[in-house]
């Protein structure tokens, strides 16, 4: 990737871990902000931690799609930008609430929290395994000697 794509993903992971710092640090109030109190207001910062717990690794994912798309490779910015939330997320949302329960000690509701994550590194993995061999390749053509003709 250029020097400015690596601009893109540095820029976007300081933003994103921000907004992580600012959740995991003051959930309340954020909460707070769309009216919740109770018991309700528990389960939502236990939600928002645990759904944003990928954060300062997404924008990797984000600015790799975009690479994609500024270099005309369409197909695959397309499939990287659906995988997060689309062919990730919905899946896991009909599988993780009824098997998780049974791995580990949460609920179904509470599992459904966990699918964020869990699409986040699905996501990040299938990047890193389309931008690694782009960046081989962009290495090994900086590299070739130039035609003097």
């Amino acid at each position: 990737m250029t020097k400015a794509n690596w601009l893109g993903v540095l820029f976007s992971t300081v933003i994103i871990t921000f907004f992580f710092v600012l959740i995991h640090v003051i959930p309340g109030p954020i909460v707070q902000l769309f009216g919740v109190e109770g018991d309700l207001e528990q389960f939502c910062i236990y939600a928002l931690q645990v759904m944003t717990m990928m954060f300062p690794l997404v924008g990797f994912q984000m600015m790799s799609s975009n690479y994609f798309q500024s270099t005309g490779q369409p197909l695959k910015a397309a499939l990287l930008s659906l995988t997060r939330q689309v062919l990730f997320l919905i899946p896991l949302l009909l599988l993780l609430p009824q098997f998780l329960p049974g791995f580990i000690d949460v609920t179904s509701l509470q599992a459904v929290c966990f699918t964020y994550p869990t699409a986040d590194i699905l996501s990040i993995v299938t990047t890193a395994a389309f931008i690694i061999p782009e960046l081989v390749k962009l290495k090994r053509r900086s590299t070739e000697p130039v035609d003097a003709a």
